[in-house]
């Protein structure tokens, strides 16, 4: 798919901002609803993981490609689906800071 510019570019929305620009959604979100006091968070990986996510929350909320949900349940997300790669017992792979 990578090596592939056409492939790469035409597939749905909801792909484009899972894998590689959810940072853009991230940031369409609160240029849209500024009033709503949402920030963006980054989730990183440690040094020798992969994995970056962005999205925006309230502290409660949050939005990114699946939706708007509970910043808790996004963030057992990303943990459930990080196990897929980094099973269980592997020392923390990251870690989720403020963008600004």
């Amino acid at each position: 798919m990578k090596i592939d510019p056409a492939r790469r570019w035409h597939r749905p929305d909801r792909h484009f901002f899972a894998n590689g620009a959810c940072q853009v959604l991230a940031f369409a979100f609160l240029k849209r609803y500024p009033d709503l006091e949402f920030r963006a968070r980054w989730i990183k990986p440690e040094a020798g993981f992969s994995g970056n996510h962005i999205y925006v929350t309230d502290g409660i909320n949050a939005f990114d490609y699946h939706g708007l949900t509970t910043e808790q349940r996004l963030l057992a997300l990303a943990f459930r689906r990080g196990l897929r790669f980094f099973p269980a017992g592997t020392p923390r792979w990251w870690t989720c800071r403020p963008m600004f």
